[in-house]
């Protein structure tokens, strides 16, 4: 029976052991898992604040690109108006009327010479 006894104290002390090395083992896999979600999230604090950067900078751009397009539909009516003026059209309408009663005013003064 000594041998028996002996032999279950054995087996108990290995299950023991083994039991231990289990809870190690596990241990060390919920430390490692710690310490990568901690990391994750870290990586993931600096990933929001990197897109709140991102997200504010392409706002500025979104309006800087605005202003542009509207500076730029000024000019091309600027340049229209020109185009216009130079082919054909250049006094103003007040300009125009004023040329006239001007002519007018010489054509009179012609005729009271003659």
């Amino acid at each position: 029976m000594d041998y028996q006894q002996t032999g279950a104290e054995i087996k108990v002390a290995v299950e023991q052991k083994e039991l231990e090395a289990e809870i190690n083992n596990l241990w060390d896999k919920i430390k490692k898992a710690s310490e990568l979600i901690f990391l994750l999230r870290e990586e993931n604090q600096q990933l929001k604040e990197q897109n709140s950067s991102l997200v504010q900078k392409l706002e500025e751009l979104k309006e800087k690109l605005t202003n542009k397009e509207q500076e730029i539909g000024k000019i091309k009516a600027e340049y229209a108006r020109v185009m216009n003026s130079a082919a054909g059209d250049v006094f103003t309408p007040q300009e125009k009327e004023a040329l006239r009663k001007r002519i007018h005013e010489l054509i009179a003064k012609i005729n009271s010479h003659l």
